[in-house]
């Protein structure tokens, strides 16, 4: 060959070459600047893809060597051979490439396992077995490019497997792909045979194939951008859409909220005025001279009145959602008992036999007395009403196991008139009522039986129940058993209710249920004395009463009552003792104390008020100076609450240093003083709870709450809340802080909700303490 047109014949092929390589970097280019403006994962994997194909062109015209010539290759030029594993990058980017673009795992799942397993466990061991060929066979060309071969065919064979799912799809992005490999399979096939007819093959047919798919594939990835792009407006359409059904809906709930809550207030208003004229019913009743039985007909459906009334107004609280449940913790099967002897004298005169039966002496257990009580006035009423003379009622007592949960398990069976199996259903519905109003008249209103239902659901149970016509009705009644709340106590039967026949009995009792009304706790030895303070006071007081000293000191402890008046004289401990006991004992400092005593020299005085006594009255007392001495005792306790509601340690030190501090701070002060330092050295800390100033005073949760109460007027949340804030108030002062830093300061992990609670402590915003 002629030297000119040999160097002619090179020119041309190295300038095809460069059209080619240049091509290549062009798109190569612009898929990475797609990627690095859309962020889709299938342009990155593309752009490996070229390069491989790029890497291989370089290869086989010899261009990378002759860069390269003088460098990296100029001892061995034989190593260049090395850039021939340059096609199996090919096959792992191609393969990768059509999983994230074809979005496989969804799409065949079941060949994206394919893929993965023949990258790993053909591919990878293929380029490591090509390597080594190289290396031992001293880079025998015809031996590697075996190997090659036998890659790209097997490449070739199972992409040719994959094209015929990929077309039962239907997947316009797989149209592409099919595209793209006819002609780039066609382009390597034909390589192939060139190379195994000739060491010096030949690449048009590979750089025709690959130009003619880079541009279907380009086309595709449009298309797959266009779409994504489709799919991403038709998302934030949805999603405004969404957002402005909720907002509608929301709009709808509060227009509901606000018709219910008005129904609602109207209902309680409306509901509250009928005392008002019912009141006047019955005081005027009694004030009528003779007439003895019309006086006691008014009284009697006065009565019933203001018990359709209650129950009016408690469904009203159901309905909105102030009717919470306050558990106790105690032996539930006495009080039961009691409940069903209240009932005893009016089932005597209707000759009827009431009977209450229990499987259990004792069962300890949460419950709330107001609802149990309710339910189980209501249930044995409904059986007095609706059961003849001479007929018979029990209420039986028993525990189950359902599911491994334990249940206390009400029974009230009684043998009355029954119910008709197709009003059974809906006697528990809402002003239902299942009997006929001509034979039954003022015999019901349909209240009392749903109230009872959702009292029972309200505390986590269930109501049925079963009867047959004229031959009675069985109500079961069942409550998860739990044991979460305080710790056991009795229950006392409240005063009004009480016989006191038996002094003793009633004196070991405990706390009764908690009430809004302030708790005094009598401790008097003298049965009389007790019965009457306590037909004195518990009118506006719950009363607690104890018979020795000791008795009183533990009644002290355990229920935290908000006064105490106790007599001098008494077995176990004397009153001098309780007084000094309780006045040095954390749990009790804050807790005022009248004594009352029949001892009364002016020495005797004086050493009941050293003892810690806050006041003194002599036996025989006026019942006006009692109740003048609680309600100032009660008074001067709201001014310690106003005294101990403005910490000390939050204060800026100008003014702590200008209030007067006690030489000798009380069992209270330094009770406060503990609670604040701790809450202070902890003021980040928002994992900070009420446990945490139990185990600091040694105090139970309920002690603490009641003396926190009884001091501050506040919760222990309301408390910790309040010290955060009044913390927060000055970091914002000092302006060095951000109102959401100085929330996360103060330990609020929400700075919408530490702005709430700054403003409705202080009246205004945290942002307005920096003007």
């Amino acid at each position: 060959m002629h030297t000119d047109y040999l160097n002619n014949q090179l020119k041309t092929q190295k300038q095809a070459n460069g059209i080619f390589v240049g091509f290549i970097i062009m798109i190569l280019i612009y898929n990475l600047f797609l990627f690095f403006f859309n962020k889709d994962r299938a342009f990155v994997y593309y752009s490996v893809y070229l390069t491989s194909i790029l890497l291989f062109a370089l290869y086989n015209t010899g261009d990378l060597f002759d860069w390269l010539d003088n460098g990296l290759f100029a001892s061995d030029p034989r190593r260049t051979y090395f850039l021939k594993i340059s096609v199996y990058l090919f096959f792992i980017s191609y393969l990768t490439f059509l999983r994230v673009f074809l979005r496989l795992p969804q799409l065949l799942p079941k060949w994206n396992k394919i893929f993965k397993r023949f990258i790993l466990w053909f591919v990878i061991p293929a380029a490591m077995l090509e390597v080594a060929t190289m290396i031992y066979t001293h880079f025998n060309y015809n031996l590697v490019d075996a190997v090659s071969i036998g890659s790209t065919i097997a490449f070739l064979i199972l992409s040719i497997l994959f094209l015929f799912p990929l077309y039962r799809t239907g997947d316009k992005k797989g149209f592409f792909i099919i595209g793209g490999f006819v002609f780039m399979g066609l382009g390597i096939f034909l390589t192939i045979i060139a190379r195994i007819q000739s060491i010096e093959f030949s690449a048009f047919f590979f750089k025709v194939g690959t130009i003619l798919e880079i541009i279907i594939f380009s086309l595709g990835l449009a298309y797959r951008q266009r779409e994504t792009e489709k799919r991403r407006q038709q998302a934030d359409f949805e999603l405004e859409k969404s957002q402005i059904l909720q907002n509608q809906r929301e709009i709808e709930a509060r227009q509901l909220e606000e018709l219910d809550q008005l129904k609602t207030e109207f209902y309680t208003n409306i509901t509250h005025e009928f005392r008002t004229p019912l009141t006047v019913i019955m005081g005027m009743a009694d004030n009528i001279k003779g007439h003895a039985q019309e006086k006691e007909l008014i009284h009697r459906n006065s009565r019933n009145l203001l018990q359709l009334i209650n129950q009016m107004l408690d469904l009203s609280k159901l309905d909105a959602g102030h009717t919470p449940v306050h558990p106790v913790q105690a032996d539930i099967i006495p009080f039961l008992q009691y409940l069903t002897e209240s009932f005893y004298s009016l089932a005597k005169e209707k000759k009827i036999h009431l009977m209450f039966s229990s499987a259990m002496e004792t069962l300890v257990m949460d419950f709330d007395e107001t609802k149990i009580q309710h339910i189980v006035n209501n249930l044995l009423s409904n059986a007095l009403k609706f059961t003849s003379d001479g007929g018979a009622i029990g209420l039986s007592i028993a525990k189950e196991i359902v599911d491994n949960q334990p249940f206390l398990h009400m029974k009230v069976e009684d043998s009355g008139v029954g119910i008709a199996a197709a009003k059974l259903p809906h006697i528990f519905n809402r002003f239902y009522q299942a009997h006929d109003k001509d034979q039954y008249a003022s015999r019901g209103t349909g209240v009392g039986l749903a109230l009872t239902k959702e009292m029972t659901e309200l505390m986590g149970g269930s109501i049925q129940a079963t009867s047959e016509e004229g031959q009675g009705s069985t109500f079961t009644v069942r409550l998860p058993i739990r044991n979460v709340a305080d710790p056991p106590i009795k229950i006392m039967v409240p005063p009004q209710q009480s016989q006191i026949s038996n002094y003793q009995d009633t004196a070991t009792e405990a706390e009764p249920v908690p009430s809004e009304k302030p708790i005094v706790l009598v401790i008097e030895d003298s049965q009389d004395v007790a019965i009457y303070i306590n037909s004195i006071l518990s009118k506006d007081y719950v009363v607690l009463l104890a018979y020795d000293g000791q008795v009183g000191i533990d009644r002290a402890f355990e229920s935290t009552p908000d006064l105490i008046i106790t007599d001098v004289m008494m077995p176990a401990k004397d009153g001098y003792e309780v007084t000094q006991i309780l006045k040095q004992d954390q749990r009790t400092s804050h807790i005022p104390i009248i004594m009352l005593t029949a001892k009364a020299s002016d020495e005797d005085m004086m050493k009941g008020l050293r003892s810690g006594a806050d006041a003194y009255l002599k036996k025989p007392f006026v019942k006006a100076e009692l109740q003048v001495r609680i309600n100032n005792l009660l008074r001067l306790k709201k001014e310690m609450q106003q005294r101990y509601n403005r910490p000390r340690l939050l204060q800026p030190v100008e003014e702590r240093a200008a209030i007067h501090v006690a030489p000798d701070p009380s069992i209270d002060d330094l009770f406060i003083q503990q609670l604040q330092n701790v809450i202070t050295e902890r003021m980040e800390d928002t994992d900070l709870s009420i446990s945490d100033l139990c185990d600091v005073s040694g105090l139970s949760h309920s002690q603490l709450y009641r003396k926190l109460k009884a001091l501050t007027n506040k919760t222990p949340i309301q408390f910790i809340r309040s010290l955060r804030l009044l913390k927060a108030k000055g970091l914002l002062t000092d302006k060095e802080y951000n109102v959401s830093e100085v929330a996360y300061r103060v330990g609020f992990n929400d700075p919408n909700y530490f702005s709430r609670m700054f403003t409705q402590q202080f009246g205004y915003p945290p942002s307005e303490s920096r003007k």
